[in-house]
């Protein structure tokens, strides 16, 4: 039940501030260095499916930034990664031309913002799904099938972004430095 959806007539609708990309200049890799890490992670762990929900972390894997939280430089989006694939669940108006084909060009495929609920649905009797349970809304663990396996351990991505690349060194430095 949404009971405040209910309630709330004059809601504004989700933000859809334009989503732009960091060069690998600032972050030290590419996207599709962090993806193929990502799903060396999912092979270790066997897992066949990874539900991302973190907005900090899709930021991070996908060197890119977005308004749509104030003070935070993220976008609202859902992903799920599997092995031959890469599904980023967004406000499709937020993504311009230009980054749409650098996304596609790294294997990922823009999905509507709330395709993710359908898509959770559709996974498989045993397949794995890797989550994190405590970054996760009650709507995506629930429409995750009962015959799915769900292997709630921390998200892949923790760890590597918390793992500085020289350039990202250099410009906490650069920031501090100017605060």
């Amino acid at each position: 039940l949404d009971l405040v959806g209910d309630i709330w007539t004059e809601r504004p609708e989700l933000s859809h501030e334009p989503v732009w990309q960091l060069e690998t200049k600032w972050t030290g890799e590419t996207r599709e260095e962090r993806i193929a890490r990502i799903r060396r992670g999912m092979e270790e762990k066997k897992a066949d499916v990874f539900v991302l929900t973190a907005l900090d972390d899709l930021a991070w894997l996908l060197n890119l930034r977005g308004n749509d939280v104030a003070c935070n430089p993220v976008f609202l989006s859902y992903g799920m990664i599997r092995q031959d694939s890469f599904d980023l669940y967004i406000q499709e108006e937020a993504v311009s031309a230009e980054v749409r084909r650098a996304l596609e060009q790294a294997g990922v495929s823009l999905c509507p913002y709330n395709g993710i609920y359908p898509a959770l649905k559709k996974i498989g009797e045993g397949e794995r799904v890797l989550l994190d349970e405590a970054k996760v809304n009650y709507a995506v663990y629930r429409d995750i099938p009962a015959g799915a396996v769900v292997l709630n351990e921390q998200n892949l991505t923790q760890l590597p972004k918390a793992m500085k690349t020289p350039p990202e060194v250099k410009n906490l430095f650069e920031a501090h430095r100017k605060d």
